[in-house]
């Protein structure tokens, strides 16, 4: 985005550094906890973007407010995360437990952990809610946000090639798709062994996740939040 816009000036935070990034003349980079205060004036951003930080936000309505306070009126607010379960191709609104009962199995485990964490697993459901005016996240003077749009978008976990589940992705990029699955199923290891699974329970749970994923009778979804809003 910074390349195609180069007369726009872009603050990157993250809370720990750890990905390497190319220099550019029109991108900041920061690194500190954001998810607790904006060190930002009010009033100064044109546009806040959050990406993918569900799972590090203890306490998403707090960071809500502070995205009010930075963005200038008519700013726009984006979000873009998951909501975290592998979802039925027949009812988007339900679990996949007919399909998938190991992976559900699975995901129980990880949305009690960030629950006994501080975070909402189903947060991404509830945004829209927090940012429309009259919301009780708002106190007086704060006319909250318009123009709320959620768009939930679906693919499939674990694209089969040669299955109807292909359609939803580009050929190109299903491989890319398995590898993430894959890589981001083992790396739920960690937050499954506080949750005090056994060590063996847990590579075995893993196993059966990834094995029962990649049956194409079994391929289910993953959802995908983007939501966007204007501040009053």
């Amino acid at each position: 985005m910074a390349v195609a816009f180069p007369h726009i000036e872009f603050l990157t935070l993250d809370v720990v550094p750890l990905i390497g990034h190319i220099p550019r003349h029109n991108v900041t980079f920061e690194v500190y906890d954001f998810t607790r205060k904006l060190l930002l004036e009010d009033g100064s951003q044109d546009i806040v973007f959050l990406n993918g930080a569900l799972e590090i936000v203890r306490d998403y309505r707090t960071l809500l407010r502070e995205v009010y306070r930075v963005l200038r009126p008519g700013g726009l607010i984006h979000f873009s995360d998951f909501n975290p379960n592998f979802w039925d191709p027949e009812d988007i609104t339900t679990a996949a437990r007919r399909t998938n009962p190991r992976g559900c199995e699975y995901f129980d485990v990880v949305r009690g952990r960030l629950s006994a964490m501080g975070v909402d697993p189903n947060t991404c459901d509830k945004v829209p809610e927090w940012l429309a005016p009259g919301s009780d996240l708002w106190i007086e003077g704060e006319n909250g946000f318009q123009d709320i749009r959620s768009d939930i978008r679906t693919y499939p976990a674990y694209p089969h090639d040669g299955f109807p589940c292909m359609g939803q992705v580009g050929a190109e990029i299903s491989v890319y798709i398995r590898h993430l699955f894959v890589q981001s199923t083992g790396d739920g290891l960690g937050l499954l062994k506080d949750a005090g699974m056994a060590h063996d329970d847990v590579c075995r749970l893993i196993e059966d996740v990834i094995e029962e994923m990649k049956q194409p009778e079994r391929c289910s979804l993953i959802k995908l939040y983007r939501i966007y809003a204007t501040k009053i």
